[in-house]
């Protein structure tokens, strides 16, 4: 990373462009190439990075997980990250001190259970940008002839995010019911 500031000292001063990619594109900054590569995330369009620099190459993780809809593409990452001459590594996480946790289809069979014994309003809270869990919910809410309620910031998602179809959504977003109240923040199946 030193090669990489004392060849580009302007490196601090404020962004004047903007760069969109994909995985397996390739983005140069002066010298230095960087390769984002798609991990499974709950939030679409999640990548880590793996950056080349003349000194060898910096490995950004991201947030990735193993345990979500996609574990390929954090496989993916791993690959791709193996094969560099690694001299830095930047891990993030969120759940590191925890072994446990649950696979998106093990918390679909669970909410289904749930769901399906309950007569009554059932309600789910979780973030507004975890497309991963709108959709085992809508899937929840189907299986039992429910209607899935989801709040306007959701829909503000969903509807963002609607036209790419790498995203698999079961429906587009305004077969969704939205919840009449601005404020509301859980989705009632």
């Amino acid at each position: 990373m030193e090669s990489f500031f004392r060849e580009n000292p302007s490196s601090n001063k404020s962004v004047t462009s903007v760069t969109t990619f994909h995985t397996s594109n390739t983005v140069k900054v002066g010298s230095v190439e960087v390769k984002p590569i798609h991990v499974d995330h709950f939030v679409p369009g999640s990548y880590g990075f793996v950056i080349h620099t003349a000194d060898g190459a910096v490995i950004y993780s991201g947030d990735l997980r193993v345990h979500g809809t996609k574990p390929e593409m954090t496989q993916d990452f791993v690959e791709a990250s193996a094969v560099t001459k690694l001299i830095a590594m930047l891990c993030e996480g969120t759940n590191l001190i925890r072994a446990d946790y649950s696979t998106e289809q093990d918390v679909n069979a669970k909410i289904g259970k749930m769901v399906s014994k309950s007569q009554n309003l059932v309600l789910a809270a979780f973030r507004h940008t975890d497309v991963d869990r709108t959709r085992t919910l809508y899937g929840v809410a189907r299986q039992n002839h429910r209607k899935l309620a989801i709040s306007l910031r959701q829909a503000h998602v969903l509807n963002k995010l609607k036209t790419d179809k790498s995203l698999e959504f079961p429906v587009s977003p305004p077969a969704f019911r939205l919840h009449s109240l601005i404020r509301a923040q859980s989705p009632v199946l």
